[in-house]
């Protein structure tokens, strides 16, 4: 799965759909984040939410996390990246799951 190049709040609704959909066909589920030039926080809980429902489903999710990516730059602005305050976790490139508060 793709995230569209401007990831914001007017493809959450259907990108929330598809992401649910394909959490119930495809194990793990990868989402690739190339082609994504700008992101919003609407995009960004979206993908929260997606994983902490595969979590609950027993699946895997990754997001795709190249660095020096926009979508890269977009979570590290956002503070998400924040070692003092991380939030998701990160391995080998790849957004692999949500920390509960």
């Amino acid at each position: 799965m793709t995230l569209p190049a401007d990831a914001n709040i007017h493809q959450a609704e259907p990108l929330a759909a598809q992401i649910l959909a394909a959490l119930g066909q495809v194990a793990p589920l990868q989402i690739d984040t190339a082609a994504v030039e700008s992101l919003d926080l609407a995009v960004v809980q979206i993908l929260v939410a997606a994983h902490r429902q595969a979590n609950r489903m027993g699946k895997r999710m990754s997001v795709a996390l190249p660095e020096g990516s926009a979508f890269a730059t977009a979570l590290a602005d956002f503070g998400i990246l924040n070692p003092a305050n991380a939030q998701i976790t990160v391995q080998d490139g790849f957004w692999t799951g949500v920390h509960s508060a």
